[in-house]
């Protein structure tokens, strides 16, 4: 595994994310980067242990959060006004 050209990736892995998958793949192994994806199906700690060894060695990483909804309704304009 070298560090330097690892890149890990966390997306969702579904039939309808699968042709944006594709697309990330192929764009990264383009690029000459090694993706890195978690393969595993099993729940609690032995998934989390993987994940952090596969982000631990790899300088890059890509995550898409698309799918992520606020659990509560956010006002952008009060946002706004306490960034400024």
């Amino acid at each position: 595994m070298s560090y330097h050209r690892n890149v890990f990736i966390n997306c969702p892995f579904d039939d309808e994310y699968y042709p944006l998958l594709k697309a990330l793949l192929f764009t990264t192994i383009f690029c000459r980067l090694d993706p890195k994806i978690s393969e595993t199906k099993d729940g609690g700690d032995v998934r989390v242990q993987q994940i952090q060894d596969l982000i631990e060695g790899s300088k890059y990483s890509i995550h898409d959060l698309s799918r992520i909804l606020p659990k509560k309704k956010v006002i952008y304009h009060d946002l706004i006004c306490l960034m400024n």
